[in-house]
């Protein structure tokens, strides 16, 4: 919310506005007791149509003004929260504790910012927010170049805040993990862990997976900047559709066919281009430059497994509609392993677990068990509930994971494309060596479908186009 202005010489250098003295010529401080409607402007400059006018005849700084210097807006998010940003439309500068706008530029306000007009020294106002969560809880490297905002969520190694970028307010996730009690697996240090997902994060280069922009590490705490998908998590999403019935077929293979994509990837195949991440051009005429079409398993041939695949740590990017894009987001506990190296750690969520794993007792398995977990989650994608519960009477969770006791009971499949049916059984097969790579889960004729991919080409050209 927009708060009322506090005269110059009532701020001191660096004080925070909470603690300053009151003027002995001051007998009260005003505040707006009205909120910004959604696309309100306060716009500040010496034009007499401004909402508010810079007039002060004695101020030495008057005539460095512009006539429309800034505006001040209640900017609404696509959940319906709102934040407060700030336009510089000036030709000398509007500052924001100490630092240039720039024209034309954007700044989300912060609790206790700093306005200052024409020159950094000539300060005008403190924006005070009242429900603000203090920026001085987060460390001068993260504050610098972010506006911490509120919580989009939390999980085992700590929750995620929305920051905004200072100078352009593009908004992004910052996953907050405490160094404190965090859950390591057996013989790494959380060093080593934090590393270990950094290095993972940094190593990717795929349109549905979540990008790591930036990280910050601290004493107590490490920060990583993300890509924001706003459309929250996949598991929310199919527990909201009506019944709690799954996606329709369409719709399914649109999400899976994207999901699969994030754990392998053609890499130069046209369906499967997406936004480049430096904003360059990328080649989009379904091949390489030699006219070969290279394909590699994404995830797996970086050699990471992700080993914790469910719906939960699936991104959508918008909250509008299903037909979305999908980020594979989380790697709290992938482990980066070279050719020769199988995975040996016993990790993940028990219901989305391959057989292997439950029944390792610390042998090594392979990046197979991604293909498991996937199904899984294609199998709730379309029916809405998991083919593995604690709630079967016939079998425990262990024997019905261990012996691949999966139904289709027509009731809730009756529906279903038969082909999902076969991809989901072939990805649902207890020998390793029968069960389907994530080449051949992509390679699959449900996904044979011009329909789908015609789509799923305009929604990435278009994510293109944005990030360009």
């Amino acid at each position: 919310p927009i708060v009322g202005t506090q005269a110059v010489d009532e701020l001191e250098e660096g004080g925070e506005a909470e603690q300053l003295a009151t003027p002995p010529d001051c007998y009260g401080r005003l505040f707006s007791l009205r909120d910004l409607k959604e696309d309100e402007k306060v716009v500040i400059g010496r034009n007499l149509n401004c909402s508010h006018v810079l007039s002060v005849s004695d101020d030495p700084h008057l005539l460095t003004y512009s006539q429309t210097h800034l505006e001040i807006k209640r900017v609404k998010a696509n959940d319906g929260s709102f934040h407060t940003q700030l336009k510089d439309l000036s030709s000398n500068g509007t500052f924001v504790n100490g630092q240039k706008v720039g024209r034309n530029r954007s700044r989300v306000l912060a609790n206790n910012d700093e306005i200052s007009l024409a020159v950094n020294t000539n300060k005008a106002w403190t924006y005070i927010e009242f429900d603000a969560i203090l920026q001085k809880q987060y460390p001068a490297c993260v504050t610098e170049h972010y506006t911490v905002s509120k919580t989009l969520g939390s999980g085992a190694f700590g929750e995620v805040k929305l920051v905004f970028e200072t100078g352009t307010c593009h908004r992004y996730a910052m996953k907050i993990i405490s160094k404190k009690g965090m859950s390591l697996p057996t013989g790494l240090t959380t060093d080593m862990s934090i590393r270990r997902e950094v290095s993972i994060l940094q190593q990717l280069n795929h349109p549905n997976i979540v990008r790591i922009e930036r990280f910050f590490d601290s004493n107590d705490r490490v920060f990583l900047i993300l890509e924001l998908a706003e459309g929250g998590e996949l598991f929310d999403r199919i527990t909201s559709q009506p019944n709690q019935s799954g996606f329709d077929n369409e719709t399914a293979k649109f999400l899976c066919y994207q999901m699969a994509q994030a754990v392998k990837w053609q890499s130069r195949a046209r369906p499967e281009l997406g936004p480049p991440r430096s904003g360059r051009a990328r080649r989009v005429d379904g091949g390489s430059s030699s006219g070969r079409r290279p394909r590699a398993e994404y995830l797996h041939d970086k050699d990471i497994t992700h080993r914790d695949l469910k719906p939960e740590n699936f991104l959508l990017l918008e909250s509008g509609q299903n037909k979305t894009l999908v980020k594979l987001a989380d790697f709290g506990v992938s482990k980066l392993v070279s050719s020769e190296t199988m995975l040996r750690t016993f990790c993940g969520t028990q219901c989305y677990l391959a057989p292997e794993i439950m029944k390792s007792n610390g042998q090594p398995y392979t990046s197979k068990v991604d293909v498991w977990s996937l199904g899984v989650i294609f199998f709730i994608c379309l029916a809405g509930y998991p083919p593995f519960t604690e709630e079967r009477k016939d079998f425990d969770l262990q024997t019905q994971i261990c012996d691949g006791h999966v139904n289709f009971p027509p009731e809730h499949w009756g529906n279903v494309d038969a082909a999902a049916i076969d991809l989901i059984k072939r990805m649902l097969v207890v020998q390793t060596d029968r069960r389907l790579s994530m080449r051949q889960v992509c390679a699959h004729h449900w996904f044979k479908d011009d329909k789908v991919l015609s789509e799923l080409r305009q929604l990435l050209d278009r994510e293109c186009q944005l990030q360009v």
